[in-house]
């Protein structure tokens, strides 16, 4: 819950900096909003994947496949690539 609650004070504190302050601040403004943005959604993730147990159940069967997907390309990529190092892979 502390965390949540840091990254949304984090999230918040820096809508002050999107105010310009010259010339040339359309990049830092811009580049600061997202970092906002990306903030205030990763709390909002921990917040809910803290409060609601069928979320998190979801959430983990979700990253989870996905992981066992990527991690299978993976080893198959480097099978194909490095026969001798993986040869264990299609034996």
């Amino acid at each position: 819950m502390a965390s949540s609650t840091a990254l949304l004070h984090a999230a918040s504190g820096l809508e002050k900096h999107l105010v310009s302050r010259g010339r040339n601040t359309a990049l830092v403004d811009s580049t600061v909003a997202q970092i906002s943005a990306f903030l205030y959604y990763q709390s909002n993730v921990i917040a809910k994947l803290e409060s609601n147990k069928e979320f998190q159940n979801q959430f983990k069967n979700v990253v989870f496949k996905q992981i066992q997907k990527d991690f299978g390309a993976y080893i198959d990529s480097q099978a194909r690539t490095k026969p001798k190092s993986f040869h264990h892979v299609y034996e």
